[in-house]
């Protein structure tokens, strides 16, 4: 279930831009409201996302989109870029990074994924997992550089499968091809 979305510089989007399915203090219809106790928060079952013509609404689905397909299928070649599309009404963000973060609620575990991309590679990436009140990196991408929990089963596989990653692939979309 879908916890969190956020977006930054990306087609109308400069700033950053929240998505949450956290409840709010309203107690009216609380009794429909799931609450998860483990992280002491209630999530919402169901949103909805409205607003006036041209406030945004279609470009931050068109994000979850591109950062869906980026996950799922990733970039086929070394030399294809990455079809981001960063905001354009100022030249400086032309050549910032997209940047994409999201938190998934699966099994009892809230896992924080995000990642930043420009046309040509992937500047940073980070997986975070948290079954209580403390998160832990499960690892973290650097421009060039790549650095794993200890506790992680394999980490010299995981190493291995770094080093097969391309820049302008994420490293979980490789991973997963290669059956890491």
């Amino acid at each position: 279930m879908l916890v969190t979305a956020s977006v930054e510089n990306w087609r109308s989007f400069r700033d950053k831009v929240d998505f949450s399915m956290v409840a709010g203090r309203q107690r009216q219809h609380g009794h429909r409201v799931p609450r998860i106790d483990r992280f002491q928060t209630r999530l919402l079952p169901v949103a909805a996302i409205f607003g006036g013509n041209a406030s945004g609404k279609t470009n931050f689905f068109r994000a979850l989109s591109f950062a869906r397909s980026l996950v799922v299928s990733g970039t086929s070649q070394i030399s294809e870029p990455i079809p981001v599309e960063p905001f354009r009404l100022d030249e400086e963000s032309e050549t910032r990074p997209s940047r994409f973060s999201f938190e998934l609620l699966i099994d009892d575990t809230i896992y924080s994924y995000s990642f930043s991309v420009t046309r040509s590679r992937v500047e940073d990436e980070e997986l975070q997992i948290q079954k209580s009140a403390t998160k832990k990196p499960l690892y973290t991408r650097r421009r060039g550089g790549i650095r794993f929990h200890p506790s992680l089963p394999d980490v010299d596989t995981l190493r291995m499968a770094f080093k097969l990653t391309r820049d302008n692939q994420l490293f979980l979309t490789s991973s997963l091809a290669h059956n890491v």
